[in-house]
């Protein structure tokens, strides 16, 4: 039914099974969260293209590689998948998660400072201004969730990630990489039990109109 982006890689093919998806008490699919996250970053490079080069989105295959417990270092897995993109020169990483048929968000933001864990001598001082904030914050992964629970395990997993991705395309010692700090957002809940999808896209795109609002709002 449709192709999107119409052309170049990485597009994804709409089905009717999928446009299905999209009527009243459905949940939504893989494929349309992804188109959804797709259409946001397109339109986000054309109104804020510096913000949008600072921005890598995972689709949500990754976590569920990334979850695997087939291999006892599943980043393994999923090495190749950020073969050609440095993510460390990034400033935020979408990742939407699908776990016992309900999705929710995370973001990673500075995930660069795991590669240099300032010297407790060199914290923000306390009068800094809050909209600077987010540009001298450690690596934080944050979690949104329409139902409200928690995703510490998740979170561990996506911090020995980012370590064993600086491992393998930094060549760094893991000892010298530091575990990206958790926060749960306070997030609007969801009333049915389909809406979870939309939920992840809104959570996206409301962070990412002020992300340094955001932030302290979190």
């Amino acid at each position: 039914v449709l192709v999107y982006p119409p052309s170049g890689t990485g597009a994804v093919n709409i089905t009717r099974g999928d446009l299905k998806r999209l009527d009243n008490g459905q949940y939504l699919n893989d494929t349309l969260i992804e188109f959804g996250l797709k259409v946001w970053l397109d339109d986000l490079r054309m109104e804020q293209p510096d913000l949008a080069e600072k921005v890598y989105i995972f689709n949500s295959f990754f976590f569920k590689k990334l979850n695997s417990k087939k291999e006892p270092v599943p980043s393994c897995l999923v090495r190749k998948w950020t073969s050609k993109v440095d993510i460390f020169s990034k400033k935020y990483i979408i990742v939407p998660i699908n776990e016992n048929f309900h999705w929710y968000l995370a973001i990673i933001v500075n995930p660069d400072c795991i590669l240099h864990p300032p010297p407790p001598e060199t914290r923000v001082a306390p009068h800094t201004r809050k909209r600077k904030r987010d540009e001298q914050l450690p690596a934080h992964i944050y979690t949104f969730d329409s139902l409200g629970s928690r995703h510490p395990r998740t979170v561990s997993k996506l911090a020995q990630y980012l370590q064993h991705e600086a491992v393998d395309k930094k060549k760094f010692q893991i000892e010298d990489t530091c575990i990206a700090q958790y926060k749960l957002a306070k997030a609007p809940m969801q009333k049915n039990f389909c809406d979870c999808g939309l939920f992840v896209l809104a959570f996206v795109k409301a962070f990412m109109a002020d992300p340094a609002r955001s932030i302290e709002r979190i």
